[in-house]
């Protein structure tokens, strides 16, 4: 039976990655078509070429992945159906679970893989893609679009950013507004982008600042720096959840700073929603491989690669579709992000389940 499992599975591996070159490599293709004008006009050298495709495969790998299962474990029993092996199998008294267990095994390891890569690759890939474009690639053009509408009172300062990549210790767009005791304006500060050094003390690159008269309030003074050192009483870490999307946060920073939100009594339901999605993409293999056994013997001989295709991509768009409506269910908080988040996963294995004993029956 070992030799069974390590034939079957070997079988799948080989469909399976196969298909997944292939889907990484259609999707590397569009999304390279996307941006390469932006890329030339933004003079984007050699090693932005290739470091950007390389910090996006994860990403990549995250949305063909379930397609790429769920093709292959219908083109496994495809395979064995139209070589006559599924027939000699049952001859010999092999059950249809035996046939599958090898299959289940490989959407475990699967499973595992997903998530790990989830929970950490890609997080950390996003915002190491994120950083080329915005800083390295389009530059200082990026830091004039406002991101967020987030801002920070300090006492008599209030201090607004644009973009801020606290695991490269910079933020961009930086604006300082400081006020005097009746909370009139009396400095203005911009920076194009700033670099923290110790102590909330950030140095500031391309500085402007302005100062206003306390009696006529009109512009007193402007000068222009190419660097200057100014306590924004801030540390990079207090910028990740104020300025950072969910989606590039690592799961255990995720849930930091859910219980920090809830702590604070702020809204932490995008957050929450990011986790839970993870968390249920990681289950998606195994149900890509109960969805994809049933649909391959329903067919038998029939069960080609073209019909396979279809098939994969008609429960690939449904699965999309589900998942897109629920999450934007538990974002208006219409549902709970729980069950918003596994509400595709779990329809889906329960339609996998039924066809899964309809095979057996």
């Amino acid at each position: 039976m070992r030799t069974l499992n390590l034939y079957i599975a070997s079988i799948f591996l080989r469909f399976f990655l196969v298909i997944l070159a292939a889907l990484v490599s259609l999707y590397a293709l569009v999304d390279f078509l996307e941006k390469v004008d932006d890329f030339i006009e933004h003079g984007a050298t050699f090693a932005h070429y290739l470091f950007y495709p390389l910090y996006n495969l994860p990403l990549i790998l995250s949305n063909t992945l379930p397609m790429a299962i769920l093709l292959g474990a219908f083109a496994t029993i495809g395979a064995l159906s139209r070589t006559s092996q599924l027939t000699a199998l049952f001859g010999s008294g092999v059950s249809f679970n035996q046939i599958s267990r090898p299959l289940f095994l490989c959407g475990m390891v699967l499973c595992l893989l997903v998530f790990l890569g989830n929970a950490w690759v890609l997080p950390l890939a996003n915002r190491e893609a994120h950083y080329l474009v915005k800083t390295e690639i389009k530059g200082s053009e990026t830091v004039k679009i406002k991101s967020e509408n987030l801002y920070l009172r300090d006492n008599n300062m209030i201090l607004g950013i644009a973009y801020s990549f606290p695991h490269k210790s910079e933020i961009a767009g930086v604006s300082l507004l400081t006020f005097d005791e009746n909370f009139q304006l009396s400095k203005r500060l911009e920076a194009d982008r700033g670099y923290y050094q110790k102590d909330g003390h950030w140095k500031l690159k391309n500085v402007k600042t302005w100062d206003f008269s306390p009696v006529t309030r009109e512009i007193s003074s402007y000068a222009k720096y190419d660097k200057q050192l100014v306590n924004l009483h801030r540390e990079p870490d207090s910028l990740l959840h104020l300025w950072q999307n969910p989606e590039d946060m690592t799961l255990p920073e995720l849930a930091h700073n859910i219980g920090k939100f809830r702590s604070e009594g702020q809204d932490s339901r995008q957050h929450q929603i990011e986790l839970q999605v993870r968390l249920a993409k990681s289950a998606t293999p195994l149900v890509m491989v109960l969805l994809g056994i049933p649909f391959a013997m329903q067919r038998g001989r029939q069960a080609n690669f073209s019909v396979g295709f279809i098939t994969s991509l008609i429960i690939f768009i449904v699965y999309f579709l589900l998942q897109a409506t629920f999450t934007a269910f538990a974002s208006a908080a219409i549902l709970s992000p729980l069950v918003a988040a596994w509400a595709a996963n779990v329809l889906l294995a329960l339609a996998g389940i039924w066809l899964f004993l309809r095979v057996q029956s």
